[in-house]
């Protein structure tokens, strides 16, 4: 085990390493010295060739309270800009990670907490596990990706109705929306975890990453989707089949494609 101030690095099993979050006194919760010693000890697990699989959990039954509130309200615009360019730093590491991450949820995961599980590919959450985006209830806007993960896993109208309430929910409302893959018994939530990241350790790594980037190359944004559009929207004009189904059409005829 080799470990920072407020993050641990564990090795459970051959192949696979635990991330944990080490400031149980705080909940877990993130301020800046926080993340950069999180940071750092996922960077470790993630660029060691002999990890297949990285579980990302929280110390004291807690995976993160959010973020530490008493390290807030200090900001000015250039100071909450690099506070801002620092969790992103930590967003894209987490999410653009070749290897599979497994978030093991246990109680509170609220807030940039919630936000960090979302950045993760599978969330296994015990039964007594709440989430909640309570960035409005501070007048913030959510951050670490929020916006963007948690329409994914659970739709835009779902997404809209936690972030514009900061309502708290339980794992079992997680699961039924999409936001949890699996909830388990409390005390069976680091085995789940573990089991799933050495199935997908005995997986091949170059087809688990490629896998992995085709998934995130998914349109990431309006704007995104329409140059995407615009591109293939383009080859499609200019192609065969598109004649022919514009031939078709006039003609009053059943079209006849060659792919």
């Amino acid at each position: 085990m080799s470990e920072t101030k407020s993050a641990l690095i564990e090795q459970p099993a051959p192949g696979i390493l635990r991330v944990v979050l080490n400031k149980p006194e705080k909940r877990n919760a993130f301020d800046p010295t926080m993340r950069a010693e999180a940071m750092a000890a996922f960077q470790l697990a993630a660029r060691d060739s002999a990890v297949r699989a990285i579980i990302l959990t929280g110390a004291g039954h807690v995976f993160s309270a959010g973020g530490d509130v008493s390290s807030m309200g200090k900001s000015n615009e250039v100071t909450g800009d690099a506070r801002m360019a620092g969790n992103h730093e930590f967003c894209r590491l987490v999410y653009r990670c070749e290897k599979p991450v497994i978030a093991a949820v246990e109680g509170p995961c609220v807030g940039a907490g919630v936000g960090l599980a979302l950045l993760c590919d599978t969330i296994i959450a015990g039964e007594g596990a709440r989430f909640g985006f309570p960035f409005v209830k501070l007048g913030l806007a959510p951050d670490y990706g929020i916006a963007f993960t948690l329409p994914q896993r659970c739709g835009i109208g779902i997404a809209k109705s936690l972030v514009f309430t900061g309502r708290i929910i339980q794992a079992a409302e997680a699961l039924e929306i999409g936001l949890a893959d699996r909830v388990v018994p409390d005390a069976a939530v680091q085995e789940a975890a573990l089991l799933l990241a050495q199935d997908m350790a005995l997986q091949s790594a170059h087809a688990i990453a490629l896998s992995k980037r085709m998934f995130q190359n998914l349109p990431q944004s309006f704007d995104a989707a329409l140059d995407l559009e615009r591109t293939c929207q383009t080859l499609a004009m200019v192609s065969a089949d598109h004649q022919e189904g514009v031939a078709a059409f006039m003609e009053k005829r059943a079209a006849n494609f060659g792919g």
